[in-house]
């Protein structure tokens, strides 16, 4: 469709005798008529402190789809 989104997410944990790390990434994809976008937030915590957080933000033309 030309007009179409989903999301998702993934969580995940190491544990180790004196920290614990955690990451969260959410990812959006929306499509339009001539391209889709994607973002990606990931958030990385270490003892549930925020230690590093980015996002990438791209569009990719829709060739032949």
């Amino acid at each position: 469709p030309s007009h179409a989104s989903a999301h998702g997410w993934f969580k995940g944990t190491i544990m180790r005798p004196n920290e614990t790390i955690s990451g969260r990434a959410d990812t959006i994809i929306r499509s339009t008529p001539t391209h889709f976008h994607v973002t990606i937030d990931l958030d990385v915590r270490i003892n549930d402190r925020p230690h590093a957080s980015r996002r990438w933000v791209e569009s990719f033309p829709r060739n032949l789809l």
